[in-house]
């Protein structure tokens, strides 16, 4: 009775170990790195645009041709490439999202350059002039 019921636990065990590692390979074989830098931009004061070089980075597990979108708009794009890393000059005048997608569009990785402006949004007007006397 004691040798079934080992051997059973030693099944679910092999089970469990198989399946974890399953899991855990499909898990990394879809894995990609991607990274921009900077990650933020500053301007003076809202709807100034804010123009910098930034740099693109990712790397894949296996060879792929990929393509780095802002937003709507493809910028760059590799074929068979397993890593890779370009500097793009932009010019932004909101948050931007930029996505590492393959050449049917489906996303791999997303990162986000977060535009910020030195002066804050003035949300109440003044209640009298500056030249009054009162």
């Amino acid at each position: 009775m004691f040798f079934s019921f080992g051997r059973h636990l030693v099944m679910l065990l092999a089970l469990i170990c198989i399946t974890t590692s399953l899991f855990s390979h499909a898990y990394t074989s879809i894995q990609a790195e991607f990274y921009v830098k900077p990650i933020t931009c500053v301007v003076l004061k809202q709807g100034d645009k804010c123009r910098l070089l930034a740099e693109f980075s990712w790397r894949l597990p296996d060879a792929k041709a990929v393509c780095i979108w802002q937003d709507d708009t493809k910028l760059n794009c590799w074929r068979a490439r397993m890593q890779a890393v370009e500097r793009i000059m932009l010019e932004l005048n909101q948050t931007s999202r930029f996505y590492l997608r393959t050449e049917s569009e489906q996303v791999i990785a997303k990162q986000e350059i977060q535009l910020n402006t030195l002066q804050a949004k003035q949300y109440r007007r003044r209640l009298h002039s500056d030249w009054s006397l009162f």
